[in-house]
């Protein structure tokens, strides 16, 4: 063999070995599963009942992270129930109740409980709100609570990962969520550490019955937002500014007349649901910016953008 025949040799065997890892890579994306089915199957929950605790978790800028454990359980058809479980004895903390219906909560700490209507999103509106704000894409996720599943990453368009959910393969079930501030940091994670799935939890659960000693409060404010994640209990109100919380994360609503509302330069604007909302961003998180009849709304706090948006599109004008 010439030296010109070998060193082609040597040439073409290079190339085989540097394209074998592409090609590899290639077919892995191949074998992805489109990451708006596996949002919709999140969204949608499982077919079955589950049970499990998970740990929520807080990571504040420059302090220790501040963490709750909740108790969970649920059945087909809307019903759930999860119950914190706070401080170092774990006692029971704020308790929520959906069946599918009607929402619940109790916090006998705070002797607080209301009851009120289920403002349900079906999955593809869940979906569609999500597209509308991020672009989606999936990888391999490893394992959660024993779990094989699939992570699938929220971005800001031509930006950073904003949230990131690993999805159970099996079930399409959330197992965990992390949401990142505008640099990148965590701020909250949820992940479930043990799960029985499926499971048939009793019924009774997803009944509440208010503790003893606590006073019914409004469940939402006229005006103000008529939805609040899982567990999130109005805890302060006035006619300019509600705050909810779950026990470990809060999340604020303010209202200003149009002609003495908030100014400046914010992030990007989304139209979404016929409504126009600025998202404003700081190291310290975001802030959603609408304009609803004669009255601007900003909402901020310990939530990712796209919970502050649904909860912006629950204001119903002239209420």
């Amino acid at each position: 063999m010439t030296v010109e025949m070998k060193m082609k040799a040597e040439l073409l065997l290079s190339l085989m070995i540097l394209a074998m890892p592409a090609a590899a890579r290639s077919r892995a994306r191949r074998s992805l599963p489109a990451p708006e089915a596996l949002v919709l199957k999140a969204l949608a929950g499982p077919a079955t009942g589950y049970t499990g605790l998970m740990r929520v978790q807080m990571f504040r800028p420059g302090g220790k992270p501040k963490g709750v454990t909740v108790a969970v359980a649920a059945l087909p058809g809307g019903r759930v129930r999860r119950e914190t479980k706070m401080g170092r004895r774990k006692t029971a903390g704020l308790i929520c109740v959906r069946d599918g219906r009607t929402a619940s909560l109790s916090w006998p700490a705070q002797k607080r409980s209301w009851s009120g209507p289920d403002r349900i999103e079906s999955p593809e509106a869940g979906l569609a709100r999500l597209s509308a704000l991020y672009e989606l894409a999936v990888s391999t996720g490893g394992l959660v609570a024993k779990h094989t599943t699939w992570r699938v990453n929220l971005s800001v368009p031509g930006g950073r990962v904003r949230r990131s959910l690993w999805v159970d393969r099996a079930s399409g079930l959330l197992l965990k969520s992390e949401n990142y501030r505008p640099d990148g940091t965590l701020a909250r994670r949820e992940r479930f550490m043990k799960l029985a799935l499926p499971s048939d939890p009793d019924a009774s659960v997803f009944r509440m019955e208010p503790a003893a000693g606590t006073h019914p409060a409004a469940s939402f404010v006229p005006g103000f937002p008529r939805w609040a994640p899982d567990g999130f209990m109005l805890v302060e109100a006035s006619s300019s500014r509600v705050r909810y919380s779950d026990g470990a994360a809060n999340v604020t609503v303010e209202v200003f007349p149009a002609q003495a509302g908030p100014r400046g330069t914010n992030s990007r604007t989304v139209k979404f649901a016929g409504r126009e909302l600025k998202i404003a961003e700081d190291k310290e998180g975001y802030a959603i910016v609408t304009l609803v009849g004669s009255r601007f709304y900003v909402f901020f706090g310990d939530l990712p953008e796209d919970e502050l948006v649904r909860m912006a599109l629950s204001v119903e004008d002239g209420r």
